[in-house]
């Protein structure tokens, strides 16, 4: 079980980075703390504060750099409203063909937006695992060939340097 992180730290993280609107770096946020915690406690709790949407990761590598979210402040008369701006979300999705896209739409849609659809219960009570199967062996043979990785003849560790880049 992950421990908790003290939320007193997290604040003085937070605060560090809060007085740098344009960022800092982790290095930069350690030596802004008055007792700061080794590099991978510093990491750790860095890590804790993006996931939670406390603090903003951009960019990549050692040119990462944290800011806190942007807020907005909209005054009405007796109460004051605040925004957060969300930030930019970028997909990267592998190319999809339309009837795909299609699909990949429908699926996004919030549940009350979506058709409800029955199912066929006699076909899954005919489903025995490792008996019958779902796709056709033509199906089940193109994906198998679709998967397989294309290596030939190649001095040990290559294809593992491959996916690692």
């Amino acid at each position: 079980m992950a421990r908790r992180v003290q939320e007193d730290y997290l604040q003085a993280i937070e605060a560090a980075v809060r007085r740098q609107p344009e960022g800092m770096t982790a290095r930069q946020i350690s030596d802004a703390l008055e007792f700061p915690p080794p590099h991978r406690t510093m990491q750790y709790r860095i890590k804790s504060l993006v996931e939670s949407k406390r603090l903003i990761m951009e960019g990549a590598g050692r040119s990462v750099r944290y800011r806190v979210p942007r807020v907005i402040s909209v005054a009405a008369d007796p109460v004051v409203w605040h925004f957060s701006v969300p930030e930019p979300q970028v997909e990267f999705l592998p190319p999809m063909s339309d009837s795909g896209a299609g699909i990949r739409e429908q699926v996004r849609r919030p549940l009350q937006a979506r058709d409800p659809v029955g199912y066929d219960r006699d076909f899954l009570d005919r489903y025995r695992p490792n008996e019958t199967f779902y796709l056709s062996v033509a199906e089940r043979e193109q994906l198998r060939e679709t998967g397989k990785p294309n290596i030939a003849e190649q001095p040990a560790g290559t294809y593992a340097r491959q996916i690692l880049n």
